[in-house]
């Protein structure tokens, strides 16, 4: 049965969306299992699984009686994941996603005109399809649409400008740490070498730093000592101090008015002169400023940074290169508490990779095939190249031809391909590999 929701996830999803009356994600429990019953075509007993697959979860009314589901949580319940030995793959395909919008280096306002056409204070499925279409995103168009269903807006619905693009953040982010969101490899030093790891006093390796890098007067790896002695990631650091800014109700998690917090108060407060970036000096002059108020003294920890060091640090986060930090540059900065582990978020974050997981899992049986027909051998194993066709070769059959309905691209695949584990002959044992996805209950009923 939990296969089954997995494998029927969108379906149950928009008929969900269709009988919730006040758009607020919560249905009855006799509702959800109507609807699970119809959609799956399956007689369940629900006396028997009922308090297995679906429990109330929503607060209860004025008459003490809670049996309502919130919906979206009881699908993100049952997923369809890779063994861990395949892990990395998930965020590469996510991060490409991010990276395409981030190389576009819009200003804030831009970035709300370029989704919201019309100019009206709120996006719609169809201007947001229509945007992301024009981004090199390298997303397949059924993916996307499975991601606006998420969040909601494959019938018509809105949302205001500023909270979509928050939300469209955490679409693309399944709790990538801000060192690797804000990647500095990706960022030449002047003398166009890339970023290395680094060791800190303590002899422990810190991600993203790089050996005697200059900025001004300052000279370092980036790293940050702490009143404690401790030495800890710069760009992580002002990732922990920014979001225990904006979590106002210190609970460790990023709701999404905190994020659109993000957007309307802390950015503009930093933004000194309105153009819609962050100069290396505006964020290094907000950095010292939080460092220097007696009310943040707690959270800073005393942190020791200089000026040219905290400039340092906005070269890191600004991975484009362009000299100034854009605003989608910026809120990575934020995604180490805006996972999908009890955010009002979740629901569109992990919705890219179900859909490339379901339908892998879902077609096994033409994809043993497909490899079949490049195992010349009969050895069970391909390789990398052959791998990638093989799965080619079934989106094109599952999408009927057209290339705009292949559920997933073809540099999605070879990024799979190329996490998959090999070999002593640097061959992929398919066998193994279609093995590997299993449905998971995160609840552990």
């Amino acid at each position: 049965l939990k296969e089954r929701i997995c494998l029927h996830r969108a379906e149950l999803l928009r008929a969900f969306h269709k009988v919730d009356a006040n758009s607020d994600g919560l249905i009855s429990i006799a509702k959800w299992q109507e609807i699970v019953g119809e959609t799956l075509k399956v007689p369940i007993d629900w006396s028997l699984h009922g308090g297995s697959l679906v429990v109330a979860e929503a607060p209860e009314d004025a008459n003490g009686k809670s049996d309502l589901v919130d919906f979206v949580k009881s699908l993100e319940r049952y997923q369809i994941r890779l063994h861990e030995a395949y892990a990395g793959w998930q965020a590469n395909v996510l991060s490409k996603v991010y990276t395409a919008l981030q190389k576009s280096d819009l200003s804030l306002d831009s970035l709300k005109a370029r989704f919201d056409k019309d100019a009206d204070g709120s996006v719609t499925g169809a201007e947001v399809l229509e945007v992301l279409g024009s981004f090199d995103l390298a997303l397949a168009r059924p993916q996307l649409e499975r991601a606006l269903l998420w969040m909601n807006m494959d019938s018509g619905a809105s949302f205001k400008a500023s909270e979509f693009i928050a939300q469209l953040f955490v679409m693309c982010h399944d709790g990538v740490p801000a060192s690797q969101v804000n990647s500095p490899a990706a960022v030449p030093n002047r003398t166009g070498s890339s970023s290395s790891m680094t060791r800190t006093m303590s002899g422990k390796q810190v991600p993203g730093s790089r050996r005697g890098s200059v900025f001004g007067d300052y000279r370092g790896d980036g790293t940050i000592k702490l009143a404690d002695g401790s030495i800890v990631d710069g760009v992580t650091y002002v990732s922990e101090l920014l979001t225990a800014i904006v979590d106002t109700d210190n609970d460790g998690k990023l709701s999404s008015t905190e994020l659109h917090t993000v957007s309307q108060q802390l950015w503009h407060m930093i933004d000194k002169d309105g153009d819609g970036y962050l100069s290396y000096d505006e964020f290094a002059d907000a950095v010292l400023e939080i460092l220097q108020d007696p009310a943040h003294a707690k959270l800073s920890k005393q942190a020791i940074i200089t000026r040219d060091h905290a400039k340092y640090l906005a070269r890191r986060i600004d991975v484009c290169n362009t000299g100034h930090i854009c605003f989608l540059e910026f809120l990575p900065l934020f995604s180490a508490a805006s996972t999908n582990q009890g955010t009002d978020l979740q629901g569109s974050n992990s919705a890219l990779i179900q859909h490339i997981c379901t339908h892998i899992y879902e077609q096994q049986h033409a994809l043993t095939k497909a490899f079949q027909f490049f195992d010349k051998e009969e050895a069970m194993r391909i390789s990398a190249q052959d791998f990638v066709q093989a799965v080619a070769m079934v989106g094109e059959v599952i999408s009927k031809g057209k290339p705009a309905d292949e559920p997933f691209t073809r540099e999605q695949i070879e990024i799979l391909a190329s996490h998959c584990p090999r070999d002593e002959n640097d061959m992929i044992r398919y066998q193994s590999f279609l093995e590997s996805f299993v449905v998971v209950d995160l609840h552990g009923a």
